[in-house]
């Protein structure tokens, strides 16, 4: 394995046979190949993906898990670019520290993802969470804006449909191919607007974005493992150093993507418009 950014942890385990590893088609089982998990270690990481299966039981399971030290607070998208560059697998699925995901999530998502090859092989990136494609503000309702079916904040979303196509995800889980040279810009700044980002750069490439239809848990649990409120997240979004950091984001995202035709995009927390 390749070195990863400073700071960075690793954890790879060899491979083994596990039912995580097979899914069915008809009456045949097809072998996937093994996967890549990359995510950031903080406090968060105990309380909600730690307590997944799928980590408890890394050592039987065929899979590799990268863990991202963060605490010099690097872009997001600029750690995610150098370790999707340095991991094992194909197939590479990163995710927040503040997932859970359920027994059985793995299979589920290569059942998905087969579901989702027979209507287009060449998809570029995939997610449990985003906007539909044809959503704007003026063509569709508000509670149409988001298609998931995850737990959200205590919330059930049932707006998830397999294999539908979406113009941005959100960035609690995000699923690559290296295979399909979909990257993420290692200059994108901050902590915001990648799951935007990387849809744009498949969309330029002529590539796909569509929607992950399986269910998790995210932001169900803060860092002490009590639950997370909506109202301490809107206090957080709406601080003056929050907003700060989004807008040195949206700026550079700006400049980036304006000159290309590609906008307006909708995001689930953000949007990207060329008004300035």
């Amino acid at each position: 394995m390749e070195k990863l950014p400073a700071g960075a942890a690793t954890t790879t385990d060899a491979p083994m046979f596990n039912e995580e590893a097979v899914t069915t088609q008809g009456n045949k089982q097809v072998h996937r190949t093994a996967v890549s998990f990359i995510t950031i270690y903080d406090p968060s990481f105990v309380t909600n993906l730690g307590r997944s299966s799928l980590w408890r039981n890394r050592k039987s399971l065929p899979h590799e898990w990268v863990l991202l030290d963060n605490k010099k607070n690097q872009g997001i998208s600029s750690l995610y670019a150098a370790a999707s560059a340095a991991v094992q697998h194909d197939l590479q699925i990163f995710l927040h520290p503040d997932v859970f995901l359920p027994d059985g999530f793995l299979g589920n998502l290569f059942h998905k993802i087969d579901l989702l090859e027979k209507v287009d092989p060449n998809w570029g990136v995939i997610g449990a969470a985003g906007v539909p494609a044809w959503w704007t503000p003026w063509v569709g309702r508000l509670d149409e804006r988001i298609a998931s079916s995850i737990r959200d904040f205590g919330q059930q979303y049932n707006t998830g449909r397999d294999s539908l196509r979406l113009q941005s995800l959100d960035e609690s889980l995000l699923v690559l191919r290296r295979s399909a040279a979909v990257q993420f810009d290692a200059n994108l700044p901050g902590f915001d607007f990648y799951g935007i980002d990387i849809c744009l750069t498949a969309r330029r490439n002529g590539r796909q974005s569509y929607l992950l239809n399986v269910r998790m848990d995210h932001k169900l649990r803060d860092a002490t493992g009590k639950p997370v409120t909506w109202e301490l997240w809107v206090s957080k979004i709406e601080s003056d150093w929050y907003q700060l950091r989004v807008n040195a984001t949206e700026a550079y995202m700006k400049q980036k993507w304006c000159p290309t035709g590609l906008l307006p995009v909708y995001g689930t927390a953000f949007n990207l418009t060329c008004s300035w």
